[in-house]
């Protein structure tokens, strides 16, 4: 199945410090580097020097769009057109018995829309009739869930997998040791300053009712000019 990735990902990050200079042999984190730290002008005020201290308070629009960039570098290889970010570690492959990172070129693996399901399940039960008990501030359509549409998954780069990993916090017994460490002693998760975790959502380029017509909402053009316009990718639907 093609599906295509939509431009709305969440990003999820670190809470400590800068370690953005870690890897200066990477070509991405060399690009993401420039892009938070090349001044748009040269500071002229006291309030421009000040506001330079600190780009991702003083200015969040541009650090989230650098990120954005960051996870989307190009790192395609034999039968795929990955993004950066699709290199890393699902859900499927960090909260397993035996995490593994995973090898260059694994077949994507998708799962369908968590909130959608949620949503789905509360009109199932006539709940949430004052507009549902969920409201996240974000939910792609189409909306209900349509079987093949809207899929989604969940992956974070090394660092983040490699804290969840050593932690423990992969499995249920390794999670309740870590909140109980919080309850006792006011112990703290807090990941490293350069963990990453980014959550995707994924339509068909072609649609599932007419080959004619695109599955993405909101896209009038065929589909061969999806790619133009949007990530597009292999995914297997196990059918």
């Amino acid at each position: 199945m093609i599906m295509l990735r939509i431009a709305t990902i969440a990003l999820a990050l670190g809470t400590t410090g800068t370690a953005w200079a870690q890897q200066p042999s990477d070509p991405a984190l060399k690009n993401l580097n420039a892009c938070l730290t090349t001044p748009r002008a040269q500071p002229s005020t006291e309030e421009d020097i000040f506001k330079s201290l600190d780009v991702a308070i003083m200015d969040p629009d541009r650090v989230a769009w650098c990120l954005f960039l960051y996870v989307n570098s190009k790192a395609s290889s034999a039968n795929n057109n990955d993004a950066l970010f699709e290199t890393w570690a699902s859900d499927g492959e960090t909260f397993a018995v035996n995490p593994q990172w995973p090898a260059p070129g694994q077949v994507k693996e998708l799962r369908p829309n968590i909130l959608l399901q949620l949503r789905d399940s509360e009109r199932a039960l006539q709940l949430g009739k004052q507009g549902g008990a969920i409201q996240p501030f974000v939910l792609p359509p189409p909306h209900p869930l349509k079987a093949g549409q809207n899929l989604e998954e969940t992956r974070r780069n090394k660092v983040a997998f490699d804290f969840i990993v050593v932690n423990g916090l992969y499995k249920i017994t390794g999670l309740q040791k870590a909140f109980a460490a919080f309850a006792q002693n006011n112990k703290r998760i807090s990941f490293p300053a350069d963990a990453i975790e980014v959550k995707a959502n994924w339509f068909p380029v072609v649609s599932t009712t007419d080959p004619t017509k695109s599955g993405i909402p909101g896209f009038n053009g065929s589909p061969s000019d999806a790619a133009r316009f949007y990530h597009v990718n292999i995914a297997s639907d196990h059918k």
